[in-house]
């Protein structure tokens, strides 16, 4: 078919701005993620090679001064230990590809045309946060320079007794490998919870801001143990939907101060509780790059690449619920 170079002009600006205009569609088409966005969990970063994490593993030193020459004075000058974790980015690769015979069956019509190139490169973005909102509940790589790192990597304890806050014996964090930093290494994790009810959830919530002084304000869990815990919302006096917390444009309960939603990339009979403060997901904030790959074929192939990467600052904020059932 012989090239049209209005065409191709034209197709060439359009696909590229698309995808740019949309990028922002990929926190709005999983439950999850969204939910993560809403709660602040979602972070767009100016580029670099690397994302920095100030990491503390303890605070500062602070004393009250009662006198300048005081030796508490000397103390109050000095921080304890800073420390930062190095994350890559994760690069990930997507395709938008237009068939000639689709485009001839428009050529004679640019409105409907522009409509349909518009609505595939939608569709494409938003497929990037599908895969994100996947692998971010599912994967247990390690989130190195070519893997996006998954929350049952990070809310994991890797000591020996589950549930306890131990040394860490194993996974790194952010390049970081330490054995000494007991609470700041670990999430909780427990196993075998059995059926799913608020007051499970509530004492493990209970649990969390007895060691952290917080509560996670996010729940999730597979459909099936949302569907129970919600069938038991009515019984219980303990749901709370003021303040707008369960208007996500998706089911979700609101527990205190925990937003408690369903999704099926969390893996089967478990609940992670999360705090965004501490798991971060980030994106590239420049523009999704779309570029045109010439084929031997009678498509248009676009290569879409953006860069994510999920990044953790302290793990003992988050738990893990293992062995829950309806």
């Amino acid at each position: 078919m012989p090239a049209n170079s209005n065409l191709d002009n034209a197709l060439a600006v359009a696909v590229p701005r698309w995808a740019n205009e949309f990028r922002d569609n990929v926190v709005n088409v999983a439950p999850f993620i969204r939910a993560w966005n809403q709660l602040g969990g979602v972070r767009y970063e100016p580029g670099g090679s690397e994302i920095i994490l100030p990491i503390r593993y303890q605070g500062i030193t602070i004393g009250v001064v009662t006198n300048p020459v005081d030796p508490a004075y000397d103390v109050m000058s000095q921080d304890d230990t800073i420390s930062g974790a190095s994350y890559q980015w994760a690069e990930l690769y997507g395709a938008i590809t237009l068939a000639e015979r689709e485009l001839n069956k428009l050529r004679n019509d640019p409105r409907r045309l522009g409509m349909y190139v518009r609505e595939v490169t939608r569709g494409g973005i938003e497929d990037f946060g599908r895969f994100v909102n996947q692998q971010v509940l599912s994967n247990t790589d390690t989130g190195d320079a070519s893997k996006l790192g998954g929350l049952p990597y990070y809310v994991s304890d890797y000591a020996t007794a589950v549930g306890s806050y131990a040394n860490n014996t194993a996974k790194p964090l952010g390049g970081i490998t330490n054995s000494s930093q007991t609470h700041f290494w670990n999430a909780r994790v427990a196993s075998g919870v059995g059926a799913i009810s608020f007051s499970v959830l509530d004492s493990h919530l209970a649990a969390l801001f007895a060691t952290t002084g917080r509560t996670p304000p996010l729940a999730v869990m597979p459909a099936d143990l949302y569907s129970k815990l919600r069938s038991s919302a009515q019984t219980v006096q303990a749901l709370n939907q003021q303040g707008g917390k369960a208007v996500i444009g998706f089911n979700a309960i609101a527990y205190g101060d925990t937003l408690i939603i369903p999704d099926n990339a969390c893996p089967a009979g478990s609940v992670l509780l999360l705090d965004p403060e501490t798991i971060m997901l980030y994106f590239d904030q420049r523009e999704v790059s779309a570029e045109r790959v010439p084929v031997r074929q009678p498509v248009r192939f676009w290569k879409l690449i953006w860069h994510t990467q999920l990044v953790c600052s302290g793990r003992k904020y988050n738990a893990k619920l293992l062995g829950v059932t309806t």
